[in-house]
């Protein structure tokens, strides 16, 4: 990767158009995130872009030649706006790939294809009763949302299924894979949580160690996934999604991936809402993208890693290469440590020596 690949432009844009959102899941922190950062739901709601700023956010991606922009939240679609966002998007031939629990009336369905929406992901985590009381604290959340998508597939909406699987109910996994295929479904993108939608370095945003599993079960349960999603012919791309590639599939996802907040600020991952290279607000798109800051948090210098095994690794500059995975050591001082889980190994399984700083 040359230096100035990190300057090239994104080839996804995911925006979190609001944090509200009425469910209250086991496994999301959001509410203690919004606590943290903004003080509070009230104030991070007065903060959110008004609709001809992210218009104007939305075209230059376009503009920049991004293939997809994701919609997410919170619940994106309680947000107000949603369906003239939605609309506008697709009137300039962008991809929007949106992902939602809502529950989606007749009307709301058609109107949802009529503004251009193809397909979209639909959060069903469970078709249990006890199990979406547990992680939902609604035993008929399962049943509403399979309503809600037999609506939207009525529509001409393409629906995928996007669990996200945690202790609790990843062993019913393969009950939703034969769901879905039996009504006609075979786009699946299930998340296994690794302890919460956003890290936070506070205790209060921890999420409930009975719903996580520990990295090794992870691991087998990923292979287990790709197993069974080749037994059933699952494919994880959304209907309709353009094909394209990352520029740099190997490195970090924050090398070619732009996220923005509700009040537009782009930051490193989803991850690391607080960890922000500048706002969109006022300023361009691709100058965000192009700054300084971000480019510093994107190459680290070593003196940052002063007192880690990081800082004397002759590994360092190709982790840098790589790109750095700060939210994976968010919740454990100190903040730059030996990331050993996400780059150590991979940096010693690659062929070759490392290359020169850059």
């Amino acid at each position: 990767m040359d230096s100035e690949s990190f300057l090239a432009p994104p080839v996804s844009v995911e925006y979190s158009v609001t944090y509200d959102c009425r469910r209250t899941c086991a496994y999301c922190n959001l509410r203690a995130m919004v606590r943290e950062i903004y003080g509070g739901a009230r104030r991070a709601r007065s903060r959110e872009l008004g609709l001809a700023v992210v218009k104007r956010i939305i075209r230059q991606a376009r503009e920049c030649g991004a293939k997809v922009f994701q919609i997410t939240g919170g619940e994106p679609f309680v947000k107000g706006t949603i369906f003239e966002i939605l609309e506008y998007g697709c009137s300039l031939g962008l991809f929007l790939k949106v992902t939602t629990k809502h529950l989606f009336t007749t009307d709301e369905a058609s109107r949802l294809r009529d503004v251009g929406i193809r397909s979209i992901a639909v959060s069903l985590d469970s078709l249990e009763e006890p199990t979406n009381r547990r992680l939902h604290g609604d035993a008929r959340l399962g049943a509403r949302l399979q309503e809600s998508i037999a609506r939207l597939m009525q529509a001409g909406v393409d629906v995928q299924v996007a669990p996200v699987l945690t202790r609790v109910n990843h062993a019913e996994y393969e009950r939703i894979v034969r769901w879905a295929v039996q009504v006609g479904i075979r786009s699946l993108a299930p998340m296994i949580i690794r302890g919460g939608l956003f890290s936070l370095r506070s205790t209060g945003g921890r999420v409930d160690p009975s719903l996580l599993l520990d990295p090794e079960s992870r691991r087998r349960l990923g292979d287990e996934l790709s197993a069974l999603h080749e037994r059933y012919g699952i494919t994880m791309e959304m209907p309709g999604e353009p094909a394209f590639e990352r520029r740099h599939p190997q490195v970090c996802p924050a090398a070619d991936h732009a996220y923005i907040t509700p009040d537009g600020e782009m930051t490193y991952c989803s991850l690391t809402p607080d960890l922000t290279f500048g706002s969109v607000r006022d300023r361009d798109l691709m100058a965000v993208w192009r700054s300084r800051r971000r480019s510093a948090l994107m190459r680290p210098v070593r003196e940052l890693y002063r007192g880690t095994e990081c800082a004397a690794c002759r590994w360092f500059d190709r982790c840098n290469w790589l790109g750095r995975c700060y939210a994976a050591c968010l919740d454990t001082p100190p903040f730059f440590r030996p990331e050993a889980n996400r780059l150590c190994r991979r940096v010693r399984r690659d062929a070759g020596e490392p290359p020169a700083a850059a």
